[in-house]
């Protein structure tokens, strides 16, 4: 299951992303292009989480974590925007990518708690 929420999350920011970028890309402060190349990494981190939900059944642990470290990587690659286009993002710019770390970060956060859980339980077994 967290496999398919990761994945309509990422589709969900995906297609955020680049209505952002065909539509509002002024009323944010950085340019059609970054929002486009930001979009199309979700979309590849959408269809990632999406043929680990159908396909993964044994092992799945470790594509669990390499999810959440892909997306701690998608966060850290937000935060350079961030820093590099400071002078120009405007404050709906600022506002939205702080807001997508957040929630993604939160997600890596339940995404890293499960698996421990989980594997916990497993040793106790």
């Amino acid at each position: 299951m967290l496999f398919v929420v990761d994945a309509m999350g990422a589709l969900l920011s995906s297609l955020i992303l680049f209505l952002i970028a065909k539509k509002f890309s002024l009323n944010f402060g950085v340019s059609e292009v970054v929002w486009v190349k930001l979009s199309l990494i979700a979309l590849l981190m959408a269809f990632y989480s999406t043929i680990c939900s159908i396909g993964v059944k044994h092992r799945w642990m470790s594509f669990l974590i390499s999810i959440s470290v892909i997306n701690i990587v998608y966060c850290a690659l937000t935060i350079g925007v961030l820093i590099y286009h400071s002078s120009e993002l405007t404050t709906f710019g600022i506002t939205y990518l702080s807001i997508e770390i957040l929630v993604i970060l939160l997600l890596v956060f339940f995404e890293l708690n499960t698996a421990s859980v989980i594997s916990l339980k497993n040793k106790s077994k």
